[in-house]
């Protein structure tokens, strides 16, 4: 009885630490905009595949913000169009539901973000993510995968946008904060020449 108590005790321990490192994960919400109007989302119009890949999309950008942004952020998306890699071409009798992938049916996801940060928003914007050559690129994702193109041209977009352009303006900021710092303060400018240390704090003079 005492290995049974002290398993269960263990257990109920690993759970509660895997509640309370999923909430210190960020948060992403996805909505889908009128997607009858999508230019390409599923074969033929078919809800039931529409709905599928739809589940597919938002689970992955929710994977991708759980995995990459702070935990006290929160990413709002509204995908607004989606054309999924390849077309179909229902002339061919034996490949009618096969999707055909050539050099011009490139996926894109046109989409509207927000990232919020303890209820303020620090990042947004509108814009469709288009891969032209996703066939010409090593995908991580086998074939096997489900919508593997849509999912590494997410990856890229994710990484670019909401991860590394943000560390851009951050490590910007930093060295903005620090010049201004190193620039002398209560002192005659004319006492400090302008070296190019102290440059970047001259104030901007223009031609009158």
């Amino acid at each position: 009885m005492q290995g049974v108590r002290g398993w269960m005790t263990l257990l109920t321990g690993l759970l509660a630490l895997g509640f309370s490192i999923g909430a210190l994960a960020a948060s992403a919400n996805v909505v889908f905009v009128n997607p009858e109007k999508y230019t390409d989302i599923g074969r033929y119009a078919d809800p039931r595949d529409a709905a599928a890949n739809q589940a597919e999309i938002a689970r992955h950008i929710e994977q991708l913000a759980a995995r990459n942004l702070p935990p006290n952020q929160v990413l709002k998306i509204e995908v607004l169009d989606v054309s999924l890699a390849g077309r179909l071409e229902p002339w061919r009798a034996r490949l009618y539901d096969t999707r055909i992938m050539r050099q011009v049916t490139w996926p894109s996801i046109k989409l509207r973000y927000q990232v919020q940060q303890d209820g303020q928003v620090v990042a947004s914007g509108e814009e469709t993510v288009a891969d032209m050559n996703y066939l010409e690129r090593p995908n991580r994702y086998p074939d096997s995968v489900p919508l593997s193109f849509e999912k590494r041209m997410l990856d890229d977009w994710f990484r670019q946008r909401l991860v590394e352009h943000p560390r851009r303006i951050r490590a910007r900021s930093r060295r903005c904060t620090a010049r201004e710092k190193s620039c002398p303060s209560g002192r005659r400018r004319s006492l400090w020449p302008a070296t190019s240390r102290h440059r970047a704090c001259e104030p901007r003079r223009f031609a009158r």
